[in-house]
């Protein structure tokens, strides 16, 4: 029961990571929109098109590289002996 809640602690963190990741995706959209000249009612689709950028990575990133991982870390795992 533990490990599992572990699991969902790591998961939760993940997604923690990736919204400071987007946040900070959208932040830089916005400095690169000033200092672009950008007209300013152009900034929600920069954001949007820095998170869709980014979301697409993290996919990418997730699906082959962190899905594999965890794969392989099932299959080696090493089933518990109790010693009584």
């Amino acid at each position: 029961m533990k490990k599992s809640l572990a699991i969902i602690n790591d998961d939760v963190a993940l997604q923690n990571r990736i919204l400071d990741v987007i946040y900070v995706i959208a932040i830089l959209q916005l400095l690169m929109t000033v200092l672009a000249g950008m007209p300013i009612y152009l900034l929600p689709m920069a954001i949007l098109l820095g998170i869709a950028q980014t979301s697409i990575l993290f996919m990418f990133v997730y699906i082959f590289f962190v899905l594999p991982v965890k794969y392989i870390m099932k299959k080696t795992e090493q089933p518990e002996v109790d010693s009584e």
